[in-house]
């Protein structure tokens, strides 16, 4: 059994004497108690093998009883639950949802409390209905937007782009059917994708002959494609690894034939 040069006692008032630096001291001034801590204590931080020493704990889930509790900090100990979902089914949760519920003056308040905070700030009950109030949240909504999805890149604007692509794509599908569309079952039902999307194309500025390659070009049914949107399945280093590979002089992977 080991025998520890500090108690838990001795522990907890040194944290309290110096929260901030107690692990320097343990560390430099304690060395063996801090190499016994550290090889008997199962944790992620030197506050949480303390906090374990202390007060003998054991996490645990109150709900699944699970010990993959977090440790939050020696002051407070671990987590009452390990996961959000464990949480949220938890009797105290559901008490308190049930009683958040049924109070009658909830909405009440919560709309008070929202006509106090504008009036504080702003003099107003409802600041977002003024002339200003729109005008500042549709600013703030076209900056977000305009950051998110930018209009033009490198002196191209996202339409020129899309319908450069577009073009550019009907041409290699006509040069390389073939190996694209062998079957020949292009329709209305099967229509022609991009695996590198072209909207991330346009915000990675990725060439034209790049992007419509016929390597980054396959055939999926209209629901697939309509449910894809703009996600692409290919990642940008695949997408020039899979060029490279046909274009390059020095490939041995014979190219194909059109």
């Amino acid at each position: 059994m080991d025998i520890y040069t500090l108690s838990p006692d001795e522990v907890i008032s040194l944290f309290n004497e110096n929260p901030t630096g107690y692990h320097i001291i343990i560390k430099h001034r304690h060395k063996d108690f801090y190499n016994q801590v550290m090889e008997n204590f199962p944790g992620k931080s030197l506050a949480e093998r303390l906090y374990r020493y202390c007060y003998n704990a054991t996490p645990a889930c109150l709900k699944c009883g699970s010990s993959n509790v977090g440790f939050l900090e020696f002051t407070t100990g671990f987590r009452t639950y390990c996961s959000r979902a464990c949480t949220g089914t938890s009797a105290a949760n559901k008490i308190g949802r049930k009683n958040y519920l049924a109070d009658p003056n909830r909405i009440r308040d919560q709309i008070r409390k929202s006509k106090d905070t504008c009036m504080s700030r702003y003099g107003v009950e409802h600041w977002s209905s003024t002339d200003e109030g729109r005008t500042c949240n549709s600013e703030a909504n076209r900056k977000f937007y305009r950051n998110l999805y930018p209009l033009e890149i490198n002196g191209r604007t996202r339409k020129q782009y899309t319908a450069a692509a577009r073009y550019l794509t009907n041409i290699v599908y006509n040069e390389h059917k073939s190996i694209i569309d062998p079957l020949n079952i292009r329709s209305k039902e099967w229509v022609l994708d991009h695996v590198y999307s072209v909207n991330d194309g346009f915000m990675k500025d990725v060439p034209l002959d790049i992007l419509c390659h016929w390597t980054n070009l396959k055939l999926i049914h209209k629901k697939e494609n309509s449910s894809k949107g703009c996600r692409s399945d290919k990642t940008l280093d695949e997408l020039y690894k899979d060029y490279l590979t046909y274009t390059s002089p020095t490939s041995s992977t014979p190219l194909p034939c059109s």
